[in-house]
Parts: C-alpha cells; structure tokens; sequence
C-alpha cells in the first residue's frame, strides 16, 4: 500500500518513469531481435564465401551504388553495419561508389567498369530509377537481360518498388530487417527478370531530342501525389504533418484537382509476328556465377517448347485504341509492383480515380489513406503501349502539373509509354 500512495503523489513522475520503461524494453527487444538476424546472416553469408574457387575463377566482383543522403544521412551508416559486412562475408570484391547530387547515379553508372558480376543500388526508388534509367540507356538495343544482376538495398524515405517486389506479404518487416533481407537476396543469387517500362515524349525536338527515362514500377499524377509530395514543408506540425498537409494543400493555388485529357492505347498481346522480338535467355554453360554452385536458378531457363511467336498471327496487335478520361488521380504500373496475380498477357495496368472530389471528401479521403487505406479505383485497363495527352499540355498560360515516373517529378507533357517485357534482371526472392 506504501508503494501504491508513493506511486499517487508522484503521478507525474511515476507516469513518466513507466512510459521510459517500456520504450526501453522495446527497444532491447527489437535490438535483441536484429542482433539475431545479422548473426544468422553472418553464418549464412560466411558458408557461401568458404565455398572453393576453381584455379581459373576469380571473386566476384560488384559495384555498390550509395546515396549518402537517402535515411535521413543515416544510408552510409546503415550499409556499412548491416550491409557491407555480409556482402564479404561472402566473399565479393566491393567497390562502393556514393553519390553526390540528384542524377549523379546517372553519371557514376556511365564511367563505371563493366565487368563487374553485380550492381547493388543502395539507396530510395529515386536513386534506383536513376540507375535503371541508365543502365537502359546503354543496353536498350541489345538483350539487358543478360547484363549483371542488379540487387536493392532499401535505404531510402521511399522504397516503394522494393517493397512491393522484395517485401510483398512482409512489410511488417523493421526497416533494419529489410536491409539484412535485401543483402541476402543479394548472396544466394537468385534472379527474376523484371518488366521495365520505356517513357518518351510524344514530339520530340529533333534537333535535341531529350532520351527515354525508364520505370520499374509505377507513374503517377493526381491530386493525392501532389498533397503527398509536399509533407516534408509541413515538418513543424511533427508527426502531424501529414494530416496538416492535407489540410493546409487544399487552398494553393497551384492543387490541381482534376486532370483531363485522351489516353490512346494498345490492348495487350502474348506475342505475335507484328510484336515479336527474339529476346530468349540462353542458359549460361561457361563463366558461371559462384552462386550456381549452390542454388538451383531455374527461373530464367529457356523453354524449349515455346510456340514460334513469329507464326502467330493477331490483327488487334498494335491498334491505337482511344479513351478520353477526367479524373482526380492516374496511376500506370508494371506487374512487378501490382498486386493481382491472375493477369495472363504482359500488361501495363491503367487506374483510374474518381472524376472530382468535394472538401469534406478530399480530407476523408486523404486521411484514410494515412491510416494504410488502398486507394479506390474506378476504372481499369490493361495496356501494351500507351500514349498520354493531358488537355492544355502545350497552352503556356497554363497552370503546369506534375507526374512522377517511380517517385520522381517531372513536368507533365504528352508522353508515350512502351512496355519492355522481362528486360532486366534483379535480385529476388
């Protein structure tokens, strides 16, 4: 009882004292928890590099692109204790390479040396769109796929590619957790091919033509990526910023809250002789990768009793089809992040929201979706190639909005997007 009365006329200091208390203990659990994980790692990690070479072999070697800036400035840390000791632990030659601006990834793949086994992106959905943006750009024109595997260390804000491809199903995971996971993928080699999706404008300069950006996941426009992007101006409101976001957003001038234009698209096809393009993976007989020796990788095997596509015939392959469209909010995905599974041909999938919003819908709306809601669709289609003309795109007193092409911004013009199926090759699981 003495303790009790003790407790009720310190309150504010018991209250306190209670509340260190059980912060501290999960703290020490989660800490206890990841300290696990890296130890089974290690050992694991440890097993592949034992592993023999033959006279003729060399360590493989792999190239770590890092964004210094990504985690709050905490990526470097990050890698260097739950990262860089796994990867030789299994015993690669690491090249580790940081950047020092926005696109500087660009410019850091372009003088990198070729012959490495590996690219690892270290870094947010920005520094790997900057990569794969690259790395298309040198290797559109020939089989990418059979270039270096390219592994994902999510160490960004946003990892929205990475959790939907490495983490679907796991998200609970600790963001120190995804990072061990990731490296991991990384060490036992196996690969999926991914679908990368090709953006040009629709009238290009001739005399200058800008180059083609490249998406793994997603592109985006509408009034909810727009609110959304803005979170970070609103960081005095603490972890009520988001929901001040979307308060404060809805008076600026420059929200737009619906957006017009005409979709002109092709239907999806399994491959015919108008599309059909030879880009078979040959199983590799010589120079194997070290993790061959230890890991079935089947997936990318050629299937022998593939039907001979450029046989095939389908009238429909090719023909524009055209579909205007008013909506609040446009979403175009690959089926590396989407969620259905039941879809039969290579698509890109086209989401549309609904055609206009009230306030009071605006703020419900926008604060469900702070709490985990999905957002609701109101019209879908399954594309191969697809051209966007937003209405007013080339009247210069215009008020201009913005896409974001897998979380980057870019200002929104006619765009023509292409599907490249099973173009580049990634670590998975």
């Amino acid at each position: 009882m003495e303790v009790l009365r003790t407790l009720r006329r310190n309150w504010k200091k018991s209250t306190f004292g209670f509340a260190a208390l059980v912060y501290g203990t999960n703290y020490a659990v989660k800490s206890y928890e990841i300290s696990e994980l890296m130890k089974k790692s290690c050992l694991e990690a440890a097993s592949v590099g034992n592993q023999l070479l033959r006279e003729d072999q060399n360590p493989q070697k792999i190239t770590v692109i890092v964004n210094p800036a990504a985690s709050n400035r905490k990526a470097v840390k990050l890698f260097e204790k739950y990262c860089e000791p796994l990867l030789h632990l299994a015993g690669f030659t690491v090249t580790i390479r940081q950047t020092q601006s926005e696109v500087h990834a660009r410019n850091i793949y372009g003088s990198l040396n070729k012959d490495q086994d590996a690219l690892v992106v270290a870094g947010g959905d920005g520094t790997l769109a900057d990569v794969i943006t690259a790395f298309m750009r040198e290797n559109r024109h020939t089989n990418a796929a059979e270039g270096c595997p390219i592994g994902i260390v999510p160490l960004g804000k946003l990892n929205r590619f990475a959790e939907s491809f490495l983490f679907r199903g796991a998200e609970q995971l600790r963001e120190k957790a995804k990072i061990i996971e990731a490296t991991m993928l990384i060490i036992r080699g196996k690969t999926k091919l991914v679908d990368v999706i090709e953006i040009d404008l629709v009238n290009k300069n001739s005399e200058q033509p800008e180059q083609s950006v490249y998406a793994l996941g997603t592109i985006e426009m509408g009034i909810w990526k727009d609110v959304f992007s803005r979170a970070d101006k609103y960081w005095y409101f603490g972890a009520l910023r988001r929901y001040a976001t979307y308060l404060f957003s809805s008076y600026k001038s420059d929200i737009k809250w619906q957006h017009d234009g005409i979709i002109r698209y092709s239907d999806p096809c399994k491959g015919c002789s108008k599309c059909y393009k030879e880009d078979q993976i040959q199983q590799q007989t010589t120079n194997k990768r070290w993790y061959h020796r230890l890991y079935s990788v089947s997936d990318n095997k050629p299937n022998m009793n593939a039907v001979d596509l450029s046989r095939v015939e389908n009238d429909k392959c090719g023909i524009m089809r055209e579909h205007p469209y008013e909506t609040t909010e446009l979403r175009i995905s690959t089926q590396n992040v989407y969620e259905a599974t039941d879809i039969k041909k290579p698509s890109l999938i086209v989401e549309l929201g609904r055609q206009s919003l009230s306030y009071s819908e605006y703020l419900a709306e926008g604060w469900r979706r702070l709490r985990n809601g999905p957002p609701e669709w109101h019209e879908i289609l399954l594309v191969r190639n697809i051209e966007l003309t937003p209405s007013g795109a080339d009247d210069e007193n215009q008020a201009k909005s913005d896409i974001y092409i897998d979380g980057e911004k870019f200002e929104l013009k006619p765009l023509k997007m292409k599907l490249l199926k099973e173009k580049v090759k990634v670590f998975s699981q």
